[in-house]
């Protein structure tokens, strides 16, 4: 609150930058022979029940959530925050933490989304399906068929089309005419509950950062 990142009920606030590195196994086949799944997520609500944010449906956290939809434990996941500035008179800070991730229904934070990540999930979506349903991980397509030694990440492969497809999903958005359902279908809303958490705070004229 104090940095004006969220309102009292824990609420990210309009334009906030307010941010989160999530990392999880690739796999439970083959966690041990490739590195962690990372992205940075954008904190949509902060509460005494855990930090609420949102991955695009089709990425390997959301594919992971949904194996485990029959299973009462959550998906292991650990995570980082930074906020704050090492200059004269301010100070840094450092969360990281370790827990459990559930999937919850969107509506609960559809409404604390900003536009442009709604936008983009949900263009994002259509793109994979022009592709033939090839499931990607952030801004990046993967070939379900394609070998561990292959290189599996590959790039957009047009832009300009790209361009025009998010265009499209904005006006959508803004005149009301994209569906609940197709947002649904994009967008995978995620709770975070820490079972540890732990806080580093610095600055210019730290000796040693204070935990």
């Amino acid at each position: 609150i104090s940095r004006k990142l969220c309102d009292e009920d824990g609420t990210r606030r309009t334009g906030a930058h307010w941010v989160l590195s999530i990392a999880a196994n690739a796999s439970a086949d083959n966690a041990s022979t490739e590195p962690p799944n990372l992205r940075t997520v954008g904190i949509q609500r902060l509460s005494s029940d855990g930090i609420d944010f949102c991955v695009k449906k089709g990425s390997r956290i959301a594919s992971q959530l949904q194996q485990m939809e029959s299973s009462p434990n959550g998906l292991p996941l650990s995570i980082l925050h930074l906020q704050g500035r090492i200059v004269a008179g301010e100070s840094a800070e450092q969360w990281r933490g370790d827990g459990l991730c559930y999937a919850i229904p969107l509506k609960e934070i559809l409404p604390h989304m900003p536009s442009v990540t709604i936008t983009s999930m949900v263009a994002s979506r259509r793109i994979q399906a022009e592709r033939g349903g090839a499931r990607d991980d952030g801004d990046n397509y993967y070939d379900d068929n394609a070998t561990t030694e292959s290189a599996e990440r590959t790039t957009v492969g047009n832009k300009s089309h790209t361009t025009e497809v998010i265009q499209r999903t904005r006006m959508e958005l803004e005149s009301g005419d994209l569906s609940f359902a197709e947002q649904v279908a994009s967008i995978q809303a995620v709770r975070f509950v820490p079972y540890r958490l732990e806080c580093m705070k610095g600055g210019h004229d730290s000796i040693m950062w204070e935990r």
